[in-house]
């Protein structure tokens, strides 16, 4: 049930991991030719949705093309297993990575995507920028991207809980797709907050234990900043609206009007497990819950922006996409595959499955949802339509990955768990990325 959370951490941990592999490897051309068998290695993650949908297109594509066998492997600690087969050269043919590919091409891990098989134009056509950025190095594409990578523009309810506080879902949010403001929603969310004798029993929203970086990164921008100045290339976390980024978070988890509590149960954990009446989240964990959880009523809409006056602006990248090694024996083969694999028809399936935005500029988009009811469809559909008000989270610093999931989520959890003040959490956070864009930028 919560695979798709527990691999998310271990990802991201990965990507630092994998952004110190710089030895450039030998590239192996292709044997195969004149209708003769070749084989190749695919790997995917191990949760069963992204298993499932990627073993039908596999399927597929072995029927229309007769002479490769693709062996599908997955893992369940797959981010590590992915750092060590690049550092030690046993890297698949073909893999699924999520986010930037850039410290792989910079090492020589990865190849470009060669003109045969998509051209700069029409791979600028195809998909979207906000998906490509991350996958750029010295003017060539390394990888394509099967996915916008939306980071919590959701909020999902529980509409058990939310019946056992005898209360109900406001008409207005199901017609509007969402609460019309930040204080209507904390104000339900507060309702919805259970505590006895100064101990939180139910959380009224879940806030952290989840992603909440990327939330602060929305708030700086929402509260008229931005921490990206490429200009410089440099971050910058130590400004005013940074710092009130923290003291809106701290404020939800902390004191009397809490509707959270630094030690409660995670996100998503809590939601399923119904300990967490209503959470921050995104179209993925509507596909977690129809894959791995029971008769679970929930309703999912748009987040209203944190600021009064502002736009819901979030973080957006390229999320899931394909690389093909350096190492690859057959890597026309390969590239092969994953030019099947991101036809419109197979992508819009893939997308459908997983509970994700499509990278693709002609994306098909299932209008035919019921709004009263949470669902798959909905939540990709509705996400789609605030989907321009992501903003790219800095591509220009090498490894948004780490800079995000690594840096950010290190020093923002110490600052909310009350290791260090917010000064000196916000000074080490911006020290921190500038050392590692500085090291970026000498390689």
């Amino acid at each position: 049930m919560i695979k798709k959370v527990k691999w998310f951490l271990s990802t991201v941990f990965a990507v630092a991991l994998i952004s110190t592999i710089l030895i450039g490897c030998s590239k192996e051309t292709s044997t195969s030719g004149n209708g003769k068998e070749v084989n190749i290695k695919f790997w995917t993650q191990s949760d069963p949705t992204y298993k499932k949908a990627a073993q039908t297109l596999i399927d597929k594509f072995e029927k229309e093309n007769p002479n490769i066998k693709v062996k599908m492997e997955s893992f369940p600690e797959y981010s590590t297993k992915v750092s060590t087969a690049f550092n030690t050269g046993n890297a698949p043919d073909v893999l699924e990575m999520f986010g930037s590919s850039i410290k792989l091409a910079q090492g020589g891990k990865i190849l470009p995507v060669p003109e045969s098989v998509m051209s700069k134009e029409e791979i600028e056509k195809t998909f979207t920028p906000d998906s490509l950025k991350n996958r750029t190095y010295n003017g060539k594409y390394y990888g394509l991207p099967n996915e916008i990578s939306m980071e919590s523009p959701g909020l999902l309810i529980s509409e058990d809980l939310v019946n056992k506080a005898g209360l109900t879902i406001p008409e207005s949010w199901i017609k509007n797709n969402g609460p019309s403001s930040w204080a209507e929603l904390q104000d339900f969310a507060e309702k919805l907050t259970v505590v006895e004798n100064g101990v939180m029993k139910q959380a009224g929203l879940g806030v952290i234990g989840g992603q909440e970086e990327a939330m602060f990164l929305s708030l700086i921008w929402q509260y008229g900043g931005d921490y990206r100045d490429e200009q410089n290339t440099k971050v910058n976390f130590t400004s005013t609206e940074a710092k009130k980024a923290i003291e809106f978070m701290q404020g939800l988890i902390t004191g009397d009007q809490r509707v959270h509590d630094k030690g409660f149960s995670k996100r998503f954990d809590g939601f399923v497990g119904k300990s967490v009446a209503m959470t921050i989240g995104a179209p993925w964990y509507a596909a977690s819950i129809s894959s791995d959880v029971q008769d679970f009523k929930y309703q999912y809409f748009n987040l209203p922006p944190f600021v009064d006056g502002s736009k819901p602006y979030f973080v957006t990248e390229g999320g899931w996409g394909y690389l093909v090694s350096s190492k690859s024996k057959h890597p026309e083969e390969s590239w092969k595959l994953v030019k099947f694999l991101l036809q419109k028809e197979n992508q819009d399936y893939w997308t459908k499955e997983v509970g994700s935005i499509s990278s693709r500029t002609d994306a098909a988009v299932n209008s035919n949802y019921d709004p009263a009811v949470g669902s798959i469809e909905k939540a990709i559909a509705i996400s789609t339509m605030i989907s321009r008000n992501g903003r790219d989270a800095g591509a220009y610093t090498g490894d948004t990955s780490q800079l995000i999931w690594t840096i950010v989520r290190q020093n923002l959890a110490a600052i909310l768990q009350g290791e260090v003040s917010a000064d000196e959490g916000l000074k080490n956070m911006e020290d921190q990325a500038n050392q590692m864009i500085e090291r970026n930028n000498k390689k």
